[in-house]
C-alpha cells in the first residue's frame, strides 16, 4: 500500500473511533467505552506507522512543513490525550476530542509533500527532538483548554439549574478540573524541556540563545501564563472557574503563537 492510501486508512479508523465515542456518550455503555478506546489506540498505532512510513520516504521526521507538523502533532495530540483518558478513567471528553482530531488529520494529509527537502539544520536530531516537546507542550495546553471551557459551560448549567443531554454526560467538575490540571502541567514540563533545547539551538544556528524573534518572545509570554497557572494551583490555592479562566487566557497565546505568529510575524520560526 502507497503512502497515500495508508493514510486515508488511518483517517478511517479514525472516523470508525469518533462514531464509537459518540455512541459511548449516547449510550454510556460499558462495553462501548473499552471498544472507543481500543479503536483510538488502533488509530494510533495505523498513525505511528503511518509516520514511520514517511519518514522513511522523506529520510527525516516528518516535522519540516506546516502539514507535516499538523499530522505529527495530530498523533502527539492522539496519545497524550490516550494517556490523560486512562490516568482520570473517564472517556466522555472523547465525543469532543476526536472529533477534532479528525478533523486535523484530513486536513494535513492531503498537503503532505513527498517531495520537499528542507535546509540540513532543519532536519538534524535536535531540531526535530526540540519540535516533538513543542508539539506536545501544544497537545496539553489543548486539552486543558478544552477542558476549562467544559468546565465553565457545566458550572454555569449547574448554577443555572438546568442540566441537559449533552451535559448530564460530560465528566464531572472536579475530574475536568483534574484534567485541566494534569494536561497544563504535562503541556508547561514539556514546554519547558522544548524552549531549552530551543536555547541550545540558538546557540548552535545564529550564537544567540535569545534571539528578538517574534515566536521566541511570544512563546515566552505562553510559559510565563502556564508557570502563573502552576504557581497559582499550587500556592494560591486557585481552581475551579480561576484555574479554567487561566487556561482560557493561556491557550489564546497558544493560537497566537502557533497561527498568527508562525505564519505572518517570525523570520526565524517561520513555515515556509
Amino acid at each position: 500500500m502507497n503512502i497515500p492510501a495508508f493514510g486515508f486508512a488511518v483517517l478511517s479508523v479514525y472516523l470508525l473511533s469518533a462514531i464509537c465515542y459518540l455512541f459511548y456518550f449516547i449510550l454510556q455503555s460499558k462495553i462501548l467505552k473499552r471498544i472507543s478506546s481500543a479503536s483510538l489506540a488502533s488509530g494510533a498505532l495505523l498513525h505511528l506507522i503511518y509516520i514511520i512510513m514517511l519518514r522513511d520516504d522523506l529520510h527525516r521526521l516528518p516535522l519540516g512543513t506546516v502539514y507535516e507538523v499538523l499530522s505529527s502533532a495530530t498523533f502527539l495530540f492522539v496519545l497524550l490525550y490516550l494517556f490523560l483518558e486512562f490516568y482520570i478513567k473517564e472517556n466522555s471528553m472523547g465525543i469532543v476530542i476526536v472529533p477534532m482530531i479528525l478533523f486535523f488529520l484530513a486536513i494535513a494529509l492531503p498537503g503532505i509533500d513527498m517531495n520537499k527537502t528542507l535546509a540540513p539544520q532543519l532536519a538534524g536530531l535536535s531540531f526535530q527532538i526540540h519540535v516533538v516537546f513543542m508539539l506536545l507542550a501544544y497537545s496539553g495546553f489543548t486539552i486543558a483548554f478544552i477542558a476549562s471551557v467544559m468546565y465553565l459551560l457545566l458550572a454555569r448549567e449547574i448554577h443555572q439549574k438546568r442540566l441537559g443531554f449533552f451535559f448530564s454526560r460530560i465528566p464531572s467538575l472536579e475530574l475536568l478540573d483534574r484534567l485541566n490540571s494534569t494536561s497544563a502541567t504535562l503541556g508547561f514540563g514539556f514546554a519547558t524541556v522544548g524552549m531549552f533545547l530551543g536555547f541550545w539551538m540558538g546557540i548552535e544556528l545564529w550564537g544567540n540563545p535569545f534571539p528578538l524573534d517574534a515566536k521566541f518572545i511570544s512563546f515566552v509570554i505562553i510559559w510565563i501564563v502556564y508557570l502563573f497557572h502552576l504557581v497559582a494551583r499550587l500556592k494560591l490555592g486557585w481552581r475551579g472557574e480561576r484555574s479554567a479562566w487561566l487556561s482560557v487566557v493561556g491557550f489564546f497565546f497558544v493560537l497566537l503563537t502557533f497561527i498568527v505568529v508562525s505564519f505572518f510575524l517570525t523570520t526565524m520560526h517561520a513555515y515556509r
